[in-house]
């Protein structure tokens, strides 16, 4: 027990004398304070425990009264102390933090201090004060020992939730990479890519992000958040690098499609196939749920190599939808736009782990739909295996429930182990090569109008057994040449007709994305008008896709409605 007076020698030596005199007293000791003139006393019984002088009671801005009473206060308070109390139990600090912690009580002084793990904390004992400096994450158990009594403090050193600053690097490919591709890189670096605790919640806000040029880069640097249940909050810089990679184009050797059975009942698999270095693929999967219970459709590609396997995924994917035409309108649309120039990602799937290409919840007579680009890179494996899964809700594992609401969900969740359950799988005979047409299309102002037939004319499976009726997937390349030979300036329509039912139509007309709303049966939209000088001839190309969900075939149809011909808008 230590009284302060003062810093003078003389007053650090008569309070030494004094705390020799206190450790005799006992809780129940009688104290008493005597007033004097110039002094004040502090009594037990009939011996002098303290004198107050008016020099030290001037020191304190007091007179000798007043300072002794508020002393006598206090040693009353520390007679009914335990032998030894420290002021907290338990101390959790980061690497490299510090705590005090007080120590009290009438053998303070002459106590002993035992760390039964040095390497995880320094600690130091110093008058009525325990100094800790965490040095490593582990725990130590600190003992302060008295000769009757002893107390314990735990001591836990816990890792940072996160580590800062922090650089990142991204690959992204096209040309140009969109910006919704490089904001989703981005998105998915800080969630997955960066080094952080079990658990661990970050908070950001998303930069503005803008196209990148085919071998250009881009920085993108946030202050983030992180905090964790056992670990302490950080918070700090991090920097993505986003760069863009020349990877020449490579079309899509085939056309996987996964809708068989589209109105799924029960769990099970849907669709597998092996994808190889050569050759990319195009995967399509449209499904409802058709049972009275929640399924989870999940599309992954599946690495079960030693050697890390490389990527390029250009996704398209939409959240459940009652309307399944809108369902595969919206996937149609996020593909075909990134698609066109070759926007997308290259994602890096670790040995013995899988990649959640498309995690969707539906409920009973929901529809998910997705179009999606993959391709596997030179250097690793030869082949991964690529399947879409129907699975009940309740059976799911808990990990894939942030993905739900994701169309790149390894964005948020990141490749995983695979795990017993994915066992071989027999592979889907739905698979249809060159999955592409290219349609040339003349129109003669003044003469009959021109057309297209839009998934008229099925492409065939690669075992010849099957036809892909309505070619839903297959990527049209329409070349329509326009000639004016009248003496009259005239405004050409290129329209689109739903003539086969409800549907929705995306078109790239000469670069520029044109979408219709969802068509009525036989209803019909203009998609451009193209202006020609007497004598001009005008080349358009228009690129389109059937979109899983609608009517087909469709008509695309090329008019100068102003000038008279003998020809109908379709025909029979």
């Amino acid at each position: 027990m230590t009284l302060h007076y003062g810093d003078s020698t003389h007053l650090a030596r008569k309070a030494e004398a004094i705390a020799f005199r206190l450790a005799k007293l006992s809780a129940d000791s009688d104290l008493a304070m005597e007033s004097h003139d110039n002094f004040a006393r502090i009594m037990a019984g009939d011996r002098t425990l303290v004198v107050v002088d008016s020099d030290e009671a001037d020191a304190q801005h007091q007179d000798p009264d007043n300072l002794a009473s508020t002393w006598m206060s206090n040693i009353k308070t520390a007679l009914k102390l335990p032998p030894i109390q420290l002021g907290k139990s338990s101390v959790n600090l980061p690497v490299g933090g510090k705590a005090e912690v007080a120590a009290m009580g009438s053998e303070v002084d002459q106590s002993t201090l035992e760390n039964s793990n040095p390497a995880v904390a320094a600690v130091s004992h110093k008058r009525d004060t325990l100094t800790i400096r965490a040095l490593a994450v582990g725990h130590s158990t600190l003992t302060l020992r008295g000769t009757t009594d002893s107390e314990q403090l735990q001591v836990d050193v816990l890792p940072s939730a996160a580590a800062f600053p922090q650089t990142i690097e991204v690959r992204v490919t096209g040309d140009p990479a969109s910006a919704e591709t490089v904001k989703g890189v981005v998105d998915g670096a800080l969630r997955t890519k960066l080094p952080c605790q079990p658990g661990t919640e970050l908070q950001y806000t998303m930069p503005d992000t803008a196209a990148l040029p085919i071998e250009a880069d881009a920085f993108y640097s946030m202050n983030v958040a992180a905090s964790a249940s056992d670990a302490f909050p950080a918070e700090g810089k991090v920097t993505v690098e986003v760069r863009n990679v020349p990877l020449d184009r490579r079309k899509e050797s085939a056309l996987w499609y996964s809708n068989d059975p589209e109105d799924v009942k029960e769990a099970g698999n849907l669709f597998a196939a092996r994808l190889t270095e050569p050759d990319p693929a195009r995967l399509l999967y449209h499904h409802m749920n058709g049972s009275d219970y929640a399924l989870v459709f999940v599309a992954r590609v599946l690495n079960n190599s030693d050697r890390p396997a490389q990527i390029q995924i250009i996704p398209g994917d939409s959240k459940p939808e009652l309307n399944p035409v809108l369902a595969g309108f919206k996937a149609g649309d996020q593909f075909l736009r990134n698609w066109i120039n070759n926007s997308g990602e290259i994602v890096t799937i670790p040995p013995m782990s899988q990649l959640p290409i498309s995690v969707r919840k539906a409920e009973s007579k929901q529809t998910i739909s997705g179009l999606c680009y993959l391709r596997l890179l030179s250097g690793g494996p030869e082949d991964l295996t690529v399947r879409m899964d129907a699975f009940r809700a309740s059976t799911v594992d808990d990990y894939l429930t942030p993905g739900f609401k994701s169309s790149k969900p390894w964005h948020i969740l990141g490749a995983q182990k695979l795990n017993g359950r994915d066992a071989d799988v027999a592979l889907s005979r739905e698979v249809y090569p060159r999955p592409f047409s290219v349609q040339d299309v003349e129109y003669r102002v003044g003469g009959k109008f021109g057309f297209v037939q839009i998934g008229q004319k099925p492409i065939e499976s690669q075992d010849e057994q099957d036809t892909l009726n309505g070619n839903f997937g297959v990527v049209y390349t329409i070349h329509a040449n326009i000639v004016n030979p009248t003496p009259l300036a005239a405004d050409v329509v290129i329209q689109f007709e739903s003539n086969a039912g409800y549907s929705g139509g995306f078109f790239i007309v000469d670069g520029r994305i044109v979408r219709t709303h969802l068509l009525q049966p036989k209803e019909q939209t203009e998609i451009e008008r193209v202006h020609v000088e007497p004598g001009e001839s005008r080349q358009i190309t228009i690129l389109t896709c059937p979109l899983s969900g609608g009517s087909y075939p469709a008509t695309l149809a090329i008019m100068a409605p102003d000038v008279s011909a003998s020809t109908r808008l379709a025909p029979k």
